[in-house]
Order: C-alpha cells, then sequence, then structure tokens
C-alpha cells in the first residue's frame, strides 16, 4: 500500500485538497489514471486560454509539441518525450487549480 493510500485510510480522506490542511507538501502519484487525467486537463487550460506560457518558457513549450501518451495506458512516455521534467512541473502546479470559466 503506498503511502497517500495509507494517509487517507488513517484519515478516511476523501478528497487529496483535504490533504493540504495537514501537509506543506503533498505527494502526487503519476500512475496511469492521474496521468491521464493531469493531461487533459493541462490541454483543456491550455487550448481554452485558461492558462499562458510565456514564449521565454522555451523547454516547456517543446516539452508540450513532443509529448507523446503510450497508447496502452494513456500516460505520458518519458522516453520520447523531450524536457519531460517541465512537463510533469506544470501538471503538478495544475493539480488543484480550478478554473472560473464554464
Amino acid at each position: 500500500m503506498d503511502q497517500i493510500s495509507i494517509l487517507k485510510a488513517q484519515w478516511d480522506v476523501k478528497d487529496e485538497v483535504y490533504l493540504k490542511h495537514y501537509f506543506s507538501v503533498i505527494p502526487i502519484s503519476f500512475n496511469a489514471g492521474h496521468a491521464r487525467s493531469m493531461l487533459s486537463a493541462a490541454q483543456v487550460y491550455l487550448s481554452q486560454g485558461g492558462i499562458a506560457i510565456h514564449p521565454s518558457h522555451d523547454k516547456l513549450i517543446y516539452a508540450l509539441r513532443t509529448a507523446v501518451l503510450k497508447p496502452e495506458t494513456g500516460a505520458l512516455n518519458k522516453l520520447e518525450t523531450q524536457y519531460d521534467e517541465c512537463l510533469d512541473s506544470l501538471l503538478i502546479g495544475l493539480k488543484f487549480f480550478r478554473s472560473e470559466r464554464k
């Protein structure tokens, strides 16, 4: 059992946002289910103009352009994606982001 599952079971936590009241750092899992939802959320925010990336962040832009998903899981293929660490940072940053747009 991973650490997040243990904490959720211990405190009967159903919502990850609840954890931020107890921890200054919240571990984020990049398993296939989370990765797919984080990637699709990022795609929606970017395509609808909810967020913008300054041109000086060329590595992040390049990472977005070269992002390749694994067809069997929908997770990011880190071997084929350039600057995947930059893309991971964006995905983590958007994890708790909520848009006011409808």
